[in-house]
């Protein structure tokens, strides 16, 4: 029988701790709460990322009877600079996963712009049709410790835009990605964290070593983390 277990974290936030058999069923369960009680009085947002653990978990949100899309605004947290169809793009990953199997507006889905030939006019732009506070933000965690397209020691990490065009280490390297001060206004945010691959990222996050520079993930520590049980039990100092 699987089992989760819940406590808090360093930095003020509270993390979930999820059986990888049931990981997507968990997150999906915990968002689609907090959109559904949301929607109970007015409309929501919420920002998604891409990556290989979020697709499951937007899935199975897909499968949530209790949310009605039609009051729903899909933003994203970043994307990478590929056409929509590229088996990068997160807009792709999400259609895919999630707005393809919901009855969404399409007025209410707002992909980043990547597609534009001035991308700095572009993410201005999306700036702009962002909320002043998202309600919801689902981010990943990278091996080297990056969040959304927030990577160590890029110059976004200071940036005063809210939403800036980055060169990342990886491929695809040229991205777009909501900034800090974004991150910090949004009311809620998920992190979703699964796989040995993320335990040594999830230390350096929960350490006091290392600053948001060198760990940008950092910034979320705040928020709720809902982390595979096979990423926290290889930790030095449990959480």
């Amino acid at each position: 029988m699987t089992n989760n277990s819940e406590r808090r974290l360093p930095g003020g936030g509270y993390h979930i701790v999820a059986d990888p058999a049931v990981f997507a069923a968990t997150a999906a369960a915990f968002i689609g709460r907090k959109i559904a009680t949301l929607i109970e009085h007015r409309d929501a947002s919420i920002a998604l990322s891409g990556g290989t653990t979020p697709g499951p978990v937007y899935a199975a949100l897909a499968a949530d009877p209790d949310l009605d899309w039609n009051k729903i605004d899909v933003y994203f947290a970043d994307e990478r600079i590929v056409p929509y169809d590229d088996p990068a793009s997160n807009y792709r990953l999400v259609r895919e996963t999630l707005l393809d199997s919901v009855q969404i507006p399409e007025g209410r889905v707002h992909p980043m712009p990547v597609e534009a030939l001035e991308l700095e006019t572009a993410a201005e732009a999306y700036a702009e049709t962002l909320p002043d506070r998202l309600d919801i933000i689902v981010l990943g965690l990278g091996t080297d410790g990056h969040t959304a397209s927030l990577f160590p020691h890029s110059s976004a990490l200071k940036s005063e835009q809210r939403v800036a065009v980055v060169e990342a280490p990886i491929e695809p390297r040229r991205r777009m990605t909501i900034t800090p001060s974004v991150i910090a206004a949004a009311h809620l945010i998920v992190v979703l964290a699964q796989g040995a691959s993320k335990t040594a990222a999830l230390e350096q996050c929960l350490s006091d070593v290392r600053g948001v520079e060198d760990c940008p993930a950092r910034l979320v520590r705040g928020g709720i983390w809902i982390l595979g049980r096979d990423t926290v039990e290889g930790l030095a100092v449990r959480p």
